[in-house]
């Protein structure tokens, strides 16, 4: 059976697939970094912390009722750098919410990249065309994780990756 998949796995896709695959298999140095560790302190002093909720292993940074018909999560990023990793992994929170929520309900599901210290705020709707993309991506990744590590590339992202050492060793 494999390993259940993370918000962090489709942020690493969006990135980088030697990251993932190590990410997957448990080759992980990330919580050393320090660029994640000025993430999590931005993520938790940016916004009250006492709206946030943990669906599975998922926990959203923040959720938010607007109104009956509407369910809002926002993922709060220091840099929209990797905006597009970022709309994955959000994508991958939205899922679980439509999952849960599959009971009948048909409150609208909203997610929210936040980046405070560029005052910006991406809005993602979950629709049948955001479900396909993410069930496209869902697929590469398990196919990714399945086959042997990638050889690693010099992109960009390397220069702050937690993994630049352990990569290019």
């Amino acid at each position: 059976m494999p390993r259940s998949l993370t918000g962090e796995h489709y942020h690493y896709y969006g990135i980088c697939s030697t990251k993932l695959w190590y990410h997957h298999h448990r080759i992980l140095y990330a919580q050393e970094n320090e660029f994640v560790k000025l993430g999590k302190i931005l993520s938790e002093t940016a916004y009250s912390r006492d709206d946030n909720v943990a669906v599975g292993t998922s926990k959203f940074d923040l959720i938010r009722h607007p109104d009956e018909q509407t369910i809002e999560i926002s993922e709060i990023k220091r840099s929209s750098t990797y905006q597009e990793a970022d709309r994955l992994q959000l994508l991958h929170y939205l899922s679980l919410l439509a999952e849960a929520q599959s009971n009948g309900s048909d409150r609208e599901l909203i997610g929210k990249l936040r980046y405070p210290r560029e005052n910006t705020v991406v809005t993602i709707k979950w629709t049948d065309k955001t479900a396909v993309e993410y069930e496209e991506a869902t697929a590469e990744i398990l196919s990714a994780v399945s086959d042997e590590c990638p050889s690693p590339e010099r992109i960009p992202a390397c220069r702050k990756c937690s993994m630049r050492e352990f990569c290019f060793a």
